[in-house]
């Protein structure tokens, strides 16, 4: 009997050791290289169900100038968690390959977007100018001032492409490629409006009192938008 209460009680002291390490250790923490399931990884890859898998396939033969309805209604914020998705864990060959020309395609739609919103920004510079109402100021006559009814014109054709800017509304992919389609046309017309670098220079020199009055501060504002370093990158080679 001695020799069985021995061995309990060394049993029990065993136990209890065993309990104590396993109630000091830290929970085991998941495997940080173990790839996320993601929905929209697996929709690209082909292998998911529902609407990413009917997004993801719409990319196949996508048409970047008239977006489906589906993609066309996609908030901005939406589409770079698409762009932003990894390739599936453990793709077949086949997935692979699917999800590489898919991913062209988001590539593809993407470098649109920032290209719209690179383009959206000239709005913003534009801005100031609509409304814009002609001063009534008797000024010398084209022949007298080439620089004049250079400049003249010009700031006539910037207060109408200004007013003509179309105003970004939504953030869904296809208004914002809409709007850059217009964006493209408008940037072309203000470039072309771009006066000839002498012509302040000439109302400066040889008319001085018509450089004093309020509208030719408004023509030389119109002089300085086109120095805008985004203008000059945007007008570069037009």
């Amino acid at each position: 009997m001695r020799r069985e209460g021995r061995h309990l009680a060394l049993s029990l002291a065993v136990l209890f050791s065993m309990s104590e390490s396993f109630a000091g250790s830290p929970p085991a923490k998941p495997d940080a290289s173990a790839p996320v399931a993601s929905p929209i990884s697996d929709a690209l890859c082909g292998r998911a169900k529902g609407r990413p898998m009917k997004r993801a396939a719409a990319l196949d033969d996508l048409d970047l100038d008239a977006l489906p309805p589906d993609w066309g209604a996609m908030k901005d914020e939406t589409f770079q968690l698409w762009l932003a998705a990894e390739i599936c864990s453990e793709p077949s060959e086949e997935q692979a390959a699917r999800y590489t020309a898919r991913r062209r395609m988001l590539e593809e739609l993407g470098r649109r977007l920032e290209r719209a919103k690179l383009t959206e920004q000239i709005g913003t510079i534009l801005k100031p100018f609509r409304g814009w109402r002609s001063v009534s100021e008797e000024w010398p006559s084209g022949s007298e001032c080439g620089g004049c009814a250079e400049l003249r014109s010009s700031t006539t054709r910037v207060v109408d492409i200004a007013s003509r800017w179309p105003v970004q509304m939504s953030s869904t992919l296809g208004a914002l490629l809409k709007n850059a389609i217009q964006h493209e046309d408008l940037i072309a017309e203000l470039c072309a409006a771009k006066p000839s670098p002498s012509a302040r220079a000439e109302i400066e020199g040889k008319f001085q009192y018509y450089s004093w009055t309020s509208s030719a501060a408004r023509l030389f504002q119109v002089a300085a938008l086109f120095e805008n370093p985004q203008i000059v990158a945007e007008c570069r080679g037009r």
